[in-house]
């Protein structure tokens, strides 16, 4: 089940858990946290894809939407 986010804010300050669905800042690309290791996130594609974005990246430049429950 999805739970949205009602204020899709930029995640400085949020804690990131496996379940969350992001969103990048250009609206286009949506991604589901797998883990958060070290300075990466793990997360997976809507194809099931797997792939490790820079934590700082994520932060500056992906919204989190909501999670899945």
């Amino acid at each position: 089940m999805f739970v949205p986010v009602t204020d899709a804010s930029p995640l400085a300050d949020a804690e990131l858990a496996p379940g969350d669905i992001l969103r990048s800042e250009y609206g286009r690309t949506v991604r589901t946290v797998v883990s958060v290791e070290g300075d990466d996130v793990v997360v997976r594609t809507p194809k099931g894809s797997i792939e490790a974005i820079p934590l700082q990246s994520v932060r500056r430049f992906w919204r989190k939407i909501g999670a899945e429950t």
